[in-house]
């Protein structure tokens, strides 16, 4: 656990930062992670480095370290200690790939299974291409309830949710979800959101900069589904996802979507689904679309569930490919 700066710490940081060479794009924002957990809460906040790729349990979760039997700070370990941890915490995730071994479904603190989040956190990678979280279809990756999640720069796959929803991700009434320079492919879902699930009531959900490819979902949402709340997507290509029902790419069911600068293409299942929760007049179900494409969709590119129950309900401006179109 990191010590609280204080003000000698404080004024020798200010000094060597003068010297310091100009960083990358990625270690900046890695680097202003780490300082915002500190001064969120300072008294309380702890950032734990991973140095194993093995998972195992930790040791006495609670105490502060991150440890498992023999000492090594594994993933498994450092989010079981973060949930002990009262306030925000981060875990920085060295180049690896990190393969969940312990299965187990049905527990609820990370020690089997996948890894549940029971208190705010923020997992930093090394990259996309060389971070990898891997459930290896023992259950899904990471569960998040009550909580909130920023994710960024790691691969989330091989998640599988048998029990339902999210096989990547499962967000479960988490007060917010943040995913950015990440990527969430192969993973799926016995019932919806093969790469992410989202039940965000009044909060909200951002996803940037990121790749949702290769997810599959029984019923619907392949690559996303929300259910209720706002979820915003920027900048961000789905694409190659599976839902058996609607919404190969994205499945809206209740809440606001609004994708912007962002791709979704070659989903089965249409590309983007919308459907109002409950009847006239809508409580919700609204999707806005801003300078995006749409296009290669098995199913439409924008599938209107309700069939103009919901004049407002689907909202498409300024389309790249309008060839794939709205259909009801």
């Amino acid at each position: 656990m990191l010590d609280q700066p204080n003000e000698r710490w404080t004024s020798s940081w200010r000094m060597r930062t003068a010297r310091v060479i100009p960083m990358t794009a990625r270690a900046c924002a890695i680097a202003l992670a780490v300082c915002a957990l500190l001064l969120a809460t300072p008294a309380q906040a702890a950032v734990f480095v991973v140095n194993s790729t093995v998972d195992s349990v930790d040791a006495l979760p609670g105490d502060g370290v991150c440890a498992d039997a023999s000492g090594a700070c594994t993933l498994r370990a450092a989010v079981m200690e973060t949930n002990a941890l009262a306030g925000p915490d981060g875990v920085n995730l060295p180049a690896g790939t990190y393969q969940l071994t312990i299965a187990g479904t049905g527990e609820f603190w990370a020690a089997s299974g996948d890894l549940d989040v029971r208190d705010d956190l923020t997992l930093f990678g090394a990259g996309a291409e060389t971070t990898i979280i891997d459930a290896a279809g023992i259950d899904r990756v990471l569960s998040v309830v009550s909580a909130s999640l920023s994710v960024n720069s790691l691969t989330i796959t091989g998640g599988l949710a048998s029990d339902g929803f999210g096989g990547g991700v499962l967000c479960s009434f988490c007060d917010l979800l943040s995913v950015a320079n990440t990527t969430i492919s192969g993973n799926a879902a016995e019932g919806s959101g093969g790469g992410v699930a989202l039940f965000v009531p009044q909060q909200r959900a951002r996803i940037a900069s990121t790749t949702i490819s290769g997810n599959r979902a029984e019923t619907y949402g392949g690559g996303v589904m929300t259910l209720v709340g706002e979820l915003t997507i920027r900048e961000t290509s789905i694409s190659e996802n599976r839902a058996n029902s609607q919404g190969g790419g994205v499945f809206n069911w209740g809440g606001t979507v609004t994708l912007v600068n962002s791709t979704v293409s070659g989903n089965v299942g249409a590309g983007v689904a919308s459907q109002c929760e409950g009847m006239k007049p809508c409580s919700g179900g609204y999707t806005a679309v801003y300078n995006s494409t749409i296009s290669g969709n098995s199913g439409g590119g924008i599938h209107d569930l309700w069939g103009g129950a919901c004049p407002d309900h689907v909202r498409a401006a300024e389309l790249t490919d309008r060839r794939s179109g709205i259909r009801a």
